[in-house]
């Protein structure tokens, strides 16, 4: 069955959406957590602290600077994005 979301898509296309928002979100929640976990192992910033979670472990990698966190993340996300589109 079609949602308000389905308007001007087809029923397929929402229900992706719609499961692509859900996904979205609990990675952000996943992201939150793990962000105050950076906060218990008392990084040197913060603030320019992200996590890289593999099968294995997880990483803890500090940029020099805002700019550098952003490229890093952007670099990593594409790099996946890229890894699971060639998977499929």
């Amino acid at each position: 069955m079609c949602n308000a979301l389905s308007v001007g898509l087809g029923c397929s296309a929402s229900t992706s959406n719609v499961a692509r928002l859900e996904e979205m979100e609990r990675l952000l929640r996943e992201a939150q957590a793990e962000k105050n976990r950076l906060l218990e192992y008392k990084s040197p910033n913060p603030s320019l602290t992200f996590s890289v979670k593999t099968h294995d472990r997880v990483y803890y990698m500090v940029a020099p600077s805002p700019e550098a966190m952003r490229i890093w993340m952007d670099v990593i996300v594409t790099g996946a994005e890229g890894y699971t589109q060639f998977m499929v």
